[in-house]
């Protein structure tokens, strides 16, 4: 393989559209010739501007790309899908809208002994199967994660020691802003 293409765009904030500098931008290339794809990745420029070169093993046989972005202050972007031809891109640009991030603030506490998990597992998501936040609970029982999106609900597992806590079925719990 070999770069025959390049991914342009940018990275922006949700609302004010103004250029994040520094974000991470990932790419997934998906092309039937290597099953699992390749993992990608450059950083934008000062004015949130980012191009990534992307290799391509045939002209003939079009390679699909998932990116995603990240800063810090901001939650991650969704996945986003282009395409590649030969040498054409769909879309010829691309802009990545982050909004920005909420830190979730969690105290864990054991209802029935009333101790506090020191370095439980914690894991957090926006959707019952989609964790995409991980972090431990310090000696106080606190987890913290930053950049978290803003959402109505939040869907959180812990694990420490010999118990389980699994948050996937309830409702409202809120985040702070950060």
């Amino acid at each position: 393989m070999h770069p025959r293409a390049t991914l342009r765009g940018r990275v922006v904030g949700r609302g004010d559209e103004n250029g994040i500098p520094h974000a991470e931008i990932r790419a997934l290339v998906l092309e039937d010739v290597k099953p699992g794809g390749i993992v990608l990745h450059c950083t934008s420029s000062d004015d949130g501007s980012f191009a990534l070169p992307v290799p391509v093993a045939s002209a003939d046989k079009p390679v699909l790309v998932n990116l995603r972005a990240r800063a810090k202050g901001y939650a991650p972007s969704g996945l986003l899908g282009a395409s590649i031809q030969g040498d054409a891109v769909t879309p010829a640009y691309t802009l990545i809208r982050l909004a920005r991030g909420r830190r979730l603030i969690l105290n864990l506490v054991d209802r029935e002994t009333g101790r506090t998990p020191a370095h439980a597992e914690v894991l957090a998501g926006t959707r019952p199967i989609f964790f995409a936040f991980r972090t431990s609970s310090d000696e106080s029982g606190r987890a913290i994660i930053d950049d978290f999106p803003p959402c109505k609900s939040v869907y959180v597992v812990v694990q420490g020691g010999e118990w389980v806590l699994d948050t996937t079925h309830q409702r409202n719990v809120t985040s702070t802003e950060s």
